[in-house]
């Protein structure tokens, strides 16, 4: 019969064993090497020589209060911050970094192609879950359905995890189901710049890694993956805004195609914005909703897309980084989707009276001051007349967001001083009474 004390022990090795059984070295990539190097690019050979394979560098979780809390940023022996973790790939190790202290890990690889390096760390504690971002819908807004394209990424997503589990499990013979899976599944993998898809990716990748040592032939299809994956990641590419206007394409053409009672989803959405409001769908309930629609993405992107101007690549680093949920990032379409085809019908509209606004009109009055100087003097005064709706009908806080829409427009040069700017449309129109103060003004002026 064992004493308690031997059971205690031989449970303390047990213990161990499993410890060390499930330790697993992982290979992560440090991004964003370039923005800390005076010369970018060209100190690649002086950087790479002062930390070559086999150097000691350290992990830092920034703590609260930092510009990007919970990233990890990566530090050499002096001191010097030079670069980050990537995004997807921080969680597998960010579980191993002491509260406040730092992790030594080992320099692995460089890459002056890729603009990265690669250090090879233990993970024993496991990864963190990543951080979905979701969305909540205002009273009565409704959303697009998922297309067949979408629908079949996730798909993808499901009969690869799965079937890596079967390898790791030796519930699978060969690779070979797994290639077919993983062949289409890199058509697919960097086509959706939602959250979910960017963690799973690089769940995948990792295991694929793993799994090529024992298979070679899984090589080809990681090499596909990971180089989509790599470039998709990257903060100054084309990438991510390719995608992002192939989705966008794609749940529109969902959006406009007509149904069985001749409507499509864009039309009832109209329709039903029309009985909101009265019945009638008029130009100032549609410039109304571009408004609240512009605010609503704004807000929702933590500013990052600000007020809905036309840089679509804006919106998809936005969209990408912030880690937006299925759910989260079909609503944030919806509302650009939307948004965009209100102001084409605006548009139309606008042109359709120009005639009658500026050739058949006799003005009396002086010119909005802060109209951009390149247009013309039809256009200026098609400004100066939006400019003063605006400021009769909004309150303060709209009325700053539509200015600001009109500078990224370059429809208007606004003023440093706000006092000017608030002078400027009290002349148009708005009031300066109890919430039209210029204090008030100056709070969301040019934001």
């Amino acid at each position: 019969m064992q004493s308690r004390g031997n059971v205690d022990l031989i449970r303390q090795t047990n213990k161990l064993i499993a410890i060390k059984t499930n330790i697993m070295t992982v290979e992560i990539t440090i991004v964003g090497i370039r923005k800390y190097l005076a010369n970018g690019e060209d100190d690649y050979p002086e950087l790479f020589a002062r930390l070559p394979i086999g150097s000691t560098v350290y992990l830092r979780k920034e703590p609260t209060g930092s510009q990007f809390p919970g990233s990890v940023s990566v530090w050499d022996d002096n001191g010097q911050k030079i670069g980050n973790i990537a995004k997807t790939e921080r969680r597998y190790i960010e579980l191993e970094i002491p509260e406040g202290e730092m992790l030594p890990v080992e320099i692995s690889g460089h890459s002056a192609t890729d603009n990265c390096m690669y250090v090879k760390a233990e993970n024993n504690k496991g990864f963190s879950k990543p951080y979905i971002r979701e969305i909540e819908l205002m009273e009565g807004e409704t959303v697009f359905p998922m297309t067949s394209y979408d629908q079949r990424i996730q798909q993808l997503t499901s009969m690869m995890k799965t079937k890596i589990n079967m390898l790791k499990e030796g519930k699978a013979g060969n690779a070979d189901s797994l290639l077919a899976t993983g062949r289409e599944y890199a058509v697919y993998c960097c086509k959706s710049l939602d959250g979910e898809t960017s963690f799973n990716r690089a769940d995948i990748l990792l295991h694929l890694r793993s799994l090529a040592e024992t298979y070679p032939e899984i090589k080809e299809v990681y090499s596909s993956i990971y180089e989509q994956h790599k470039d998709i990641g990257r903060m100054y590419n084309d990438i991510k805004t390719q995608t992002y206007l192939e989705q966008y394409e794609r749940i529109k053409e969902n959006a406009t195609g007509k149904g069985e009672n001749g409507r499509s989803m864009l039309d009832d959405y109209l329709r039903n914005l029309g009985f909101a409001n009265g019945g009638n769908l008029t130009d100032e309930v549609m410039r109304k909703e571009v408004l609240c629609l512009s605010e609503l993405l704004s807000r929702e992107m933590m500013k990052s897309y600000e007020k809905n101007t036309e840089t679509d690549e804006t919106f998809a680093t936005a969209l990408y980084s912030l880690n937006y949920s299925w759910n989260g990032i079909y609503r944030l379409y919806t509302r650009r989707i939307k948004l965009d085809f209100l102001k084409g019908m605006l548009k139309v509209h606008e042109e359709d009276t120009t005639q009658t606004a500026y050739y058949n009109k006799e003005r009396n009055e002086e010119i909005f001051h802060f109209v951009y100087p390149e247009l013309s003097e039809d256009e200026a005064w098609h400004i100066h007349d939006a400019v003063k709706r605006v400021v009769r009908l909004q309150n303060i806080q709209m009325i700053c967001q539509y200015l600001v829409q009109l500078k990224s427009d370059k429809k208007v040069m606004l003023p440093p001083n706000p006092s000017a700017a608030y002078a400027e449309l009290v002349r148009l129109g708005m009031p300066n009474g109890e919430g039209f103060s210029e204090i008030t003004f100056r709070k969301y002026y040019n934001k």
